[in-house]
Parts: C-alpha cells; structure tokens; sequence
C-alpha cells in the first residue's frame, strides 16, 4: 500500500489537468500499488461491461472495479502478457491484452486515449522484452566465458595428473 499523497502526485505527474479521477478511485489505487511503484498510465473505460480504472505501472497491469466493494480484479503481470491489439469498431476503441491465461478487453470512447493506453502498454512491454532478452545474452556470454577456462583446468589436471603418475 501507497500513500494517498504519492499516489495523487503521481497521477498528476501524468497530466496536470488530471481531474477524471475521484478521491475513492485514488484510495483503491493506493491500496494496488507497491511501495516503489511506478504508474506509466491511468484511464477509466469498461472491461466486461462494467466501469473499470486500468493503471499501468511498471511492474503489472492493475484493473479496478470503480462501482463495486469488490474493486480489485486480477492484476496482469507483464510476463504473462503476450500480445497487445488497438481494436475500433464503429464508436468504441478497445485495447485488447493478449495473455497467457486468455484475452482482456478495456473498452474507451476517445480515440486518442485508447491510442495513449496502447502505445504505453506496448512501449513498457517491449523495454521489459529487450532487457531480458539482454539480461540472457549477458548471462550465456559469463557461462560461455567460463567454460574455456574449466576445460583448460580439467586439460591441466589430466596432464599434471597422468606424469605424475607415470614417472
């Protein structure tokens, strides 16, 4: 859990005229959020046909159910997430997240915050890719390093071992 105040500083970080956001959303935000935690993105829309805030940090993909005691829907973990779609049929856009266990549709009316929450999504998305594609090629370059090194040990080893034996 969050402090109201951070929490609040942080929205308003995203957009100064910030104002679509309520006290209780901001509370139910703060009870989401990790100490630490970072929010890319926030915007309300639908999922499921009911009026949900979807906050983009940058350790997962919060959905909060803005009407109901019972506020907080299964968090999206960016590991999980496989692919991201911008979908516009007629009068609504939808992002829609591809993940592991199926797909989440969020629903919006404007289309240029559809296109805000997608492009934020995606750019998180594949910065989080690429690092841990880096992360592996860093670690196969230190295992593959070492092993020249333990094959020259073991090469040693069986040379020094065999005169020793032999003389």
């Amino acid at each position: 859990m969050v402090a109201f105040n951070e929490v609040q500083a942080q929205l308003v970080s995203l957009n100064p005229r910030f104002k679509f956001v309520g006290v209780n959303e901001v509370r139910k935000i703060a009870r989401v959020l990790e100490p630490n935690e970072k929010i890319l993105e926030c915007m309300k829309g639908w999922h499921k046909g009911r009026s949900t805030l979807l906050c983009v940090t940058d350790k997962k993909i919060a959905r909060i159910d803005i009407r109901s005691s019972n506020q907080v829907l299964p968090h999206i973990n960016f590991i999980d997430i496989t692919d991201i779609h911008l979908m516009q049929n007629g009068v609504t856009r939808s992002v829609h997240i591809h993940t592991v266990r199926g797909i989440v549709q969020f629903m919006m009316w404007r289309k240029r915050h559809a296109e805000s929450l997608h492009s934020v999504i995606s750019r998180h998305f594949q910065y989080l890719h690429q690092l841990n594609t880096y992360n592996n090629r860093i670690a196969s370059r230190r295992r593959s390093n070492n092993l020249p090194t333990v094959r020259a040990w073991r090469s040693l080893a069986r040379h020094v071992g065999s005169i020793s034996i032999s003389e």
